[in-house]
């Protein structure tokens, strides 16, 4: 279900400044994968996991891969805007 307030926009398949995680993979690919030859895909799976463990540790490089204005904007909006739901639901449960 969509609710009516919010729009579908497809976006290009790649679009890394709409989509950061474009980036992330670009990170793995190019930090992680460069130059790497596995003997199966158990051990591509291995090493992703490993390789995604890293990165998620390294919140620094995340927030700089990922952190464009436009979405720190929107979190911190999304953010207030659940305190000030989750304060008026509470204050209007007490009547």
């Amino acid at each position: 279900m969509v609710f009516s307030i919010i729009t579908i926009m497809h976006i290009p398949p790649y679009s890394p400044n709409l989509n950061p995680v474009e980036n992330l993979w670009d990170e793995l690919r190019e930090k992680s994968f460069s130059n790497k030859l596995f003997k199966n895909m158990n051990d591509v799976e291995c090493h992703l996991s490993n390789s995604l463990g890293v990165l998620e540790n390294n919140c620094e490089l995340i927030a700089s891969i990922t952190g464009f204005e436009w979405i720190v904007t929107a979190a911190t909006f999304l953010f207030y805007s659940a305190i000030i739901f989750i304060l008026v639901k509470l204050h209007f449960n007490k009547s």
